[in-house]
């Protein structure tokens, strides 16, 4: 099992918005991030927390063609996140697989949002009402909004689903707890405590993946 705890990485410089939004700041300006593929592979990882094989990457961002030139740009997309994000260790390849170290996810209001979720959950009736209510704090609209492809829409509408939840669980803290489960609770132990199966994403400019 792979070492999720990346010690010498920390970024409390990052901040990612992506419910109602989509705003990526590092030391309060937008990272730079040399094409949109690199942006959107920051958003796709981000609901994958687990993180992906190189060939579904592909399959999911570039929709491509026979051959390997969607294989180069996933590695140039790769090169381009972690330089703009500031540091090799931000972006983990693990097996052909990537996956984001949890430092990046955990500056993300999905992660956030998620582990307010699991604790509200989990936690004694009589808190759940106030859980409820920080989790909710975190949810400030539709996933990704401005976001098109097919790729964002499941996890978009588990998010919404999840913030209804919520919302009923403000009213009758008893019923979501129950009823909804562990959805977007804590992950399994091999994750280090990610937020669980998160699907998102979508790339642009230059090297930009095309549209589904």
């Amino acid at each position: 099992m792979p070492d999720l705890t990346m010690p010498d990485l920390t970024m409390p410089g990052l901040t990612i918005h992506t419910l109602g939004q989509e705003t990526v700041l590092l030391d309060g300006l937008e990272p730079d991030w040399h094409a949109d593929s690199a942006r959107t592979l920051l958003f796709y990882l981000l609901g994958h927390p687990d993180g992906q094989p190189h060939g579904t990457i592909v399959q999911a961002l570039w929709n491509p063609e026979p051959g390997g030139a969607s294989v180069a740009c996933l590695r140039v997309a790769v090169c381009r996140l972690r330089a703009a994000l500031g540091d090799p260790g931000s972006v983990v390849t693990d097996r052909q697989r990537y996956r984001l170290a949890l430092p990046v996810l955990e500056r993300a209001d999905t992660f956030q949002f998620a582990g307010g979720l699991h604790l509200a959950r989990r936690g004694p009736p009589r808190q759940r009402i106030a859980a409820y209510g920080r989790a909710l704090a975190h949810y400030a609209g539709d996933h990704l909004p401005l976001e098109q492809g097919e790729w964002a829409q499941p996890f978009r509408a588990r998010l919404c689903g999840d913030a209804a939840q919520a919302g009923l669980g403000t009213v009758h803290p008893a019923g979501p707890g129950r009823a909804a489960g562990s959805r977007l609770g804590r992950p399994r132990s091999g994750a280090a405590q990610r937020p669980p199966d998160q699907r998102t994403l979508a790339p642009g400019s230059n090297d930009r993946p095309g549209r589904p």
